[in-house]
């Protein structure tokens, strides 16, 4: 399979967020874990890490939903909250 072109966008189910990446994944992954299960209703979830200098959101403001604590929030488009979009601590620590 041939490596998408970057820059490339793309954006929610609901059309409300839209979303740059400038930067190739730092790594790809399924995820089997139980949270990772809930949140897709699935045996797994698919999931890429983006340098957050590779990462923009380009239309909409994301709201807290999902996983969330003092070390780590994920975000979602406000209506239909599909998807996750954890915030820059979260890969980066600060």
């Amino acid at each position: 399979m041939p490596k998408p072109t970057l820059p490339m966008e793309g954006g929610c189910r609901c059309g409300q967020i839209r979303l740059r990446i400038s930067a190739p994944p730092i790594l790809t992954m399924a995820c089997h874990c139980t949270g990772c299960q809930k949140m897709s209703a699935s045996a797994f979830s698919c999931s890429a890490a983006i340098p957050s200098d590779g990462f923009e959101v380009i239309q909409g403001e994301p709201v807290i939903g999902g996983l969330h604590g003092d070390d780590i929030h994920h975000y979602h488009a406000p209506i239909a909250r599909a998807g996750s979009l954890p915030d820059r601590k979260a890969w980066t620590g600060s």
